[in-house]
């Protein structure tokens, strides 16, 4: 009987551990996630106010399709919904990558 109730608790102990390490894991990885999406969203409103930029210095010839399509695209980059984006945790010197400071 002792040695039953041993067992189930080294069971339920190891249980345990192996739910906390998923759980950290798994949050890991959400938080990688996250700053890899931020970091694709910049680099869009980066692509298309390139594109802009260069028409308005003249750098590139002016074509009012391409135009209308980069304020688009920059439009719909700049209102993803932060939420999923700027996660707590996931600030400057949380998460390999970050550069966001935590007051964002």
């Amino acid at each position: 009987m002792h040695l039953t109730k041993s067992i189930t608790a080294i069971g339920i102990g190891a249980a345990m551990i192996a739910t906390a390490g998923f759980a950290a894991s798994h949050s890991e990885k959400a938080a990688s996630d996250a700053v890899n999406a931020r970091h694709a969203q910049m680099q869009l409103i980066a692509y298309h106010t390139g594109i802009l930029g260069g028409m308005a210095k003249g750098e590139t010839e002016y074509n009012a399709e391409m135009a209308t399509a980069a304020a688009t695209n920059l439009h719909a980059a700049a209102g993803f919904e932060p939420g999923t984006l700027w996660l707590e945790g996931t600030e400057q010197g949380a998460v390999e990558g970050s550069r966001a400071k935590a007051e964002i």
